[in-house]
């Protein structure tokens, strides 16, 4: 697979190279025969950037350690499915799924019969992105051989192992080259929004949601997630082309309202200021305020067990409200080790989170204070407490920005 996928990464910059020449020689001279040949270019695109694609796809799933990509992404006890996800969470990865959809992109859009000049400036816009893409693959080398092989990877780039963790991935990969379908097709008309521009905006805005809303309530993995900037850049450089022609006033309207509500929340939770830790003995109590409201938190102990390649945390904790029935919480640390023992990544923290209408309470497992990775369960905890307000208000604001790119106009109709 290492040298079919060096031999397809070379024939794609050739290829692309191909494309632009003939392109732009063809619209320069009017040669309707090399412009049939340019046009030809995107489709044969497609099919040599899929053999690149399945050649990656091949080592992870083989976890063929001496190629140095597999060996940085993944570990042998990770699922299948978490090690091709590690696609979407890594820069060869992710240009690989660019390079493949704009190729696509650029075979259907040739496919609706545009003028001879039009195709010519399509073929060369996409031809001139995949060959950009390509270049910069054959620079990070993605099929790189290591001088040995390693009887164990270094899983870098550990994805969360939660199914909504895939999910995420999947709209945001789709979200990119949707993204780079529309800026590298894009029409001089600006009359028109492009539809992968709306699709990449409402893909980014979901899988940004998602990714928050895991983060928030489901599973983390550690302090800080891997691409967030790259993610908020997209994301913003999509609502840029989505709303920067005309548009229908709802839809400019829901996007303001969506990015209002997001405000709330943060406001409140900058008012707040930063969380605090609690110390919890089994059968102990404290009091936490939330939203004028004392809670009632109590430990019931800390459970520990095995998992395939980890080991994982458990506390449980009681939260008796004022006027209401105890609630019981769990929050989880999950650690993860090799073959030889040794952690990988940062432990990945399951929130127990106490929603209410005007403030939730999320507990968390410190990160500066990890229980030790063996012996017998610890009897005291220290639990990160957060109040955060209005925090539904937020996942509204979210729920209508992605909205708000469904309903744009997609032709000029006058100032909005």
């Amino acid at each position: 697979m290492t040298t079919l996928g060096n031999v397809t990464l070379w024939l794609t910059l050739l290829l692309a190279a191909w494309g632009f020449g003939s392109g732009w020689i063809a619209a320069a001279r009017r040669d309707d025969a090399l412009l049939a040949s340019a046009r030809r270019t995107p489709p044969a695109l497609v099919g040599v950037i899929g053999v690149l694609l399945v050649s990656l796809i091949a080592g992870l799933v083989r976890q063929d350690f001496n190629l140095a990509f597999v060996a940085q992404q993944t570990t042998r006890a990770m699922p299948p499915s978490y090690a091709v996800a590690a696609l979407g969470r890594t820069l060869p990865g992710n240009l690989v799924l660019i390079a493949v959809a704009l190729a696509a992109g650029a075979s259907l859009a040739l496919r609706r019969g545009p003028s001879a000049a039009a195709s010519a400036r399509l073929v060369r816009q996409a031809c001139a992105a995949i060959g950009l893409a390509a270049a910069a693959l054959v620079v990070l080398q993605p099929f790189r051989r290591l001088g040995y092989t390693p009887l164990e990877g270094q899983g870098l780039g550990l994805l969360p192992r939660h199914p909504l963790a895939l999910v995420e991935v999947l709209l945001i990969g789709c979200g990119l080259a949707a993204l780079a379908v529309a800026l590298a097709t894009r029409s001089r008309d600006d009359g028109r929004v492009s539809p992968a521009a709306v699709l990449s905006w409402v893909l980014l805005s979901s899988g940004t949601a998602l990714r928050l809303w895991r983060q928030y309530a489901v599973v983390t993995a550690g302090l800080v997630e891997e691409g967030h900037a790259w993610v908020l850049l997209a994301w913003l450089a999509a609502g840029a082309v989505v709303f920067r022609g005309p548009s229908r006033r709802l839809g400019r309207r829901l996007a303001l309202a969506g990015l209002a509500a997001m405000v709330v929340p943060i406001a409140g939770s900058a008012a707040r200021g930063s969380p605090r830790d609690i110390r919890l003995v089994t059968g102990s109590d404290t009091v936490v305020l939330v939203a004028g409201r004392p809670v009632s938190l109590s430990s019931l102990g800390v459970s520990r067990f095995e998992m395939p390649g980890g080991l994982t945390s458990a506390a449980t904790v009681s939260a008796r409200l004022a006027s209401e029935d105890t609630r019981l919480l769990t929050t989880e640390q999950r650690h993860y080790y090799d073959v030889f023992g040794h952690p990988v990544g940062q432990p990945q923290l399951r929130p127990a989170v106490l929603h209410g209408a005007l403030a939730d309470l999320r507990l968390v497992y410190a990160p500066e204070r990890d229980p030790p990775a063996g012996g017998p369960p610890p009897d005291e905890i220290i639990l990160r407490a957060s109040v955060l307000p209005l925090q539904w208000v937020g996942w509204i604001g979210l729920l209508l920005l992605a909205v708000s790119g469904a309903v744009t106009n997609h032709r000029r109709a006058g100032p909005a």
